[in-house]
């Protein structure tokens, strides 16, 4: 996804939808019973459900693809307009996710994430950020759109083809997303990735750029 020109961090650059951890993603009501066992060694416990929480909130807000599942197991159907007004309403803090999950009988996919790796910006930048990257499946049944606002243009490509893009020069990203593609082109498909992924051993330390 593209950010808008004028924002104050990485103005016009392709990146991956995500933002920063609030105070509502500190929601006990959630339980780690549901997360997949290999993540809860690569990211610190006491702040795990914090991360998961506030991945499938951004990505809800600046993608409008709902990470949670219902009480059968499923996907909720994507009401494009019904999903803007919601996303619209948790971004601006009208409405608490973990609300709008309750009144729809949802529970955040927490399983469905699975760790990438953890980035930190260079102490010399005037905005910083220490961000964990996931990976997560999106659901068959739901569409992505940006949400106009830090994000005003949607794309979805092979990382291969993003990366030639790049390299021509036609498409702007920093280190961390160019790098991510890199690590996501060396496997054939989807499930090549998520089986990888699910190795309790993988080892991804911290890394600046």
């Amino acid at each position: 996804m593209k950010r808008g020109p004028n924002d104050r961090f990485l103005p016009s650059n392709y990146v991956f939808p995500g933002g920063a951890v609030e105070e509502q993603d500190s929601y006990t009501g959630y339980s780690e019973s549901g997360i997949y066992p290999g993540v809860t060694i690569r990211v610190e416990r006491e702040n795990l459900l914090l991360h998961l929480s506030a991945g499938i909130r951004e990505v809800f807000e600046e993608s409008g693809i709902l990470l949670a599942r219902d009480s059968n197991g499923l996907f909720p159907e994507s009401d494009e307009s019904q999903f803007n007004t919601y996303r619209e309403q948790v971004f601006r803090g009208i409405l608490k996710f973990s609300d709008l999950l309750k009144n729809y009988g949802l529970t955040p996919d927490f399983r469905g994430l699975h760790y990438l790796e953890r980035w930190i910006t260079p102490v010399f930048l005037p905005i910083r950020y220490d961000t964990r990257f996931f990976a997560a499946m999106c659901p068959e049944n739901q569409h992505v759109s940006h949400d106009g606002d830090e994000l005003v243009e949607t794309l979805w490509i092979n990382p291969r083809e993003a990366l030639r893009i790049h390299k021509d020069g036609e498409m702007k990203m920093v280190l961390p997303t160019s790098q991510t593609l890199q690590f996501l082109s060396s496997f054939a498909s989807a499930d090549e990735l998520f089986a990888y992924l699910k190795q309790k051993e993988r080892n991804s330390p911290l890394k600046n750029f």
